[in-house]
């Protein structure tokens, strides 16, 4: 589950990508939280602001992890064999990637005069 796990500790309703996690009926009231967002509780609906801009990153991390699992076979959290060091040495070499892609952008803004 997504989210802060003890915030979302005591939902009635879980639900994730489009499927029930957790289902809970007390006769009390009701706390259903849908994709790590608590959209009801006692009281009636929450009202959730959403960041467009944060969704569109959850997006993409999502798109990305389907692809590496359609590539790989699985998913990153469940690789054997592919130690800590390795691992950050390959996200330290995307780091750097994407410093040369900010650094042309940025030096392609300034001689069009910042535009």
């Amino acid at each position: 589950m997504r989210g802060n796990f003890q915030q979302f500790a005591d939902a009635d309703l879980v639900i994730e990508n489009g499927k029930v996690t957790k289902w809970r009926v007390d006769g009390g009231g009701i706390n259903v939280v849908v994709d790590g967002q608590l959209v009801m509780n006692d009281a009636g609906p929450v009202t959730v602001e959403r960041d467009t801009v944060i969704d569109a990153v959850r997006a993409d991390l999502l798109q990305r992890s389907q692809l590496g699992i359609k590539k790989y076979g699985k998913t990153l959290g469940s690789q054997t064999g592919f130690p800590l060091r390795g691992r950050l040495q390959h996200a330290y070499e995307e780091a750097l990637d994407l410093a040369n892609y900010l650094k042309w952008a940025i030096t392609m803004l300034d001689e069009k005069g910042g535009v």
